[in-house]
This record gives C-alpha cells, sequence and structure tokens, in this order.
C-alpha cells in the first residue's frame, strides 16, 4: 500500500469533479491510456480499460461521497483499489490518495507502486489549478 498527500490550491468540488469524470481519467492518471464506456461517474457501472502496456480489464467507482471517491480497476494479473479524500483548508484542499494493489503483476510492479500516489496528486494538481486542460 502507498499513500500521499498535498495540499492542492483549489476548492474540493472541482478536484472532485476531475475524479468523476471517468473518460478524462487517462489525461491525467499515468496508467490508463483509454477508458471506455459511459461518461457518468456511478459506482458498480463497468467502464472498459486499456493500461500502460496495452492490458486490458475494467475500471469501476466503487464509492462516491462528497469528500470521499473509491476507484478499482483490473487487468489480468492484478487489481488496484485506490481511495481519494477531500479535507478542505484555508489555501485550498488537502488531497490525500491511497493505492493498494494485489494480484502477481502487483509484485512486480510493487517499486512503481511508491511513488503513484505522489505522481498522480501532481497531475490532479496541475489539472484542478488550470496547469494542464481536459480534452475529454
Amino acid at each position: 500500500m502507498s499513500i500521499g498527500s498535498r495540499t492542492i490550491a483549489a476548492p474540493a468540488e472541482p478536484i472532485r469533479g476531475i475524479l468523476l469524470r471517468p473518460l478524462a481519467l487517462p489525461e491525467w492518471n499515468p496508467a490508463f491510456l483509454a477508458i471506455g464506456g459511459s461518461a457518468d461517474a456511478a459506482i458498480g457501472h463497468i467502464h472498459s480499460l486499456t493500461v500502460t502496456g496495452g492490458l486490458r480489464g475494467e475500471f469501476r467507482y466503487t464509492a462516491i461521497e462528497p469528500t470521499h471517491v473509491d476507484m478499482e480497476w483490473n487487468v489480468p494479473g492484478m487489481l488496484e483499489h485506490c481511495s481519494w479524500v477531500l479535507e478542505p483548508e484555508r489555501r485550498g484542499t488537502r488531497v490525500s490518495h491511497e493505492v493498494q494493489r494485489t494480484g502477481p503483476l502487483a509484485i512486480v510492479f510493487r517499486s512503481q507502486t511508491e511513488a503513484l500516489p505522489r505522481l498522480r496528486l501532481d497531475r490532479l494538481s496541475d489539472v484542478a489549478t488550470g496547469r494542464t486542460r481536459l480534452t475529454a
């Protein structure tokens, strides 16, 4: 399991909105090449997924709350569960991100998993603060 957090200079609601745009996740999440299906974020709705290396699998939301979003995705050999917690602060929003991977591929990519929360938080911050614009 890997955990990271940082303060993003943006309100919680727009950050939550970015997390709840499934078709735009590949634009800032380095693991995802493509997500298909509905643009709606709904618990349990299954989206087709292609990840780095061309592996295909499924993506779904498992919890959607005002200050908490959980996601899960799987490809042959690996399941990832991740959570995002949003805590409003005076200077923006404290965002915590936890990643837990299981399966044989999780063992292979264990060293990369440590850096994932920081990388994803950096990219989420770029989108939330307008340094990167989403197209999907």
